[in-house]
């Protein structure tokens, strides 16, 4: 379906603002709400690649890698930042 390949562009896209806002204010770090929206979109892609006629099994084998590194990545960061 269109609607998971315009999801997945406009949320990729638009993950970077956080990103770019956490740098601007000189905090060089990871935003986790970039990484959230991110998956959101790759997913998204995953999505899209399954829907399609006959489904691009490679686009969805390269979204589900991107989801699992950036779950990874969320998974260590909520770990590194408990007290």
């Amino acid at each position: 379906m269109k609607v998971f390949a315009i999801l997945a562009g406009v949320l990729c896209t638009i993950s970077f603002v956080p990103q770019l806002l956490s740098i601007y204010r000189g905090k060089f770090k990871l935003s986790r709400l970039f990484l959230f929206i991110y998956f959101l979109g790759v997913i998204n892609w995953g999505l899209f690649g399954i829907t399609m006629t006959p489904p691009n099994i490679p686009l969805v084998v390269i979204s589900g890698i991107q989801t699992a590194f950036v779950a990874l990545i969320l998974l260590k960061l909520s770990r590194h930042e408990q007290p």
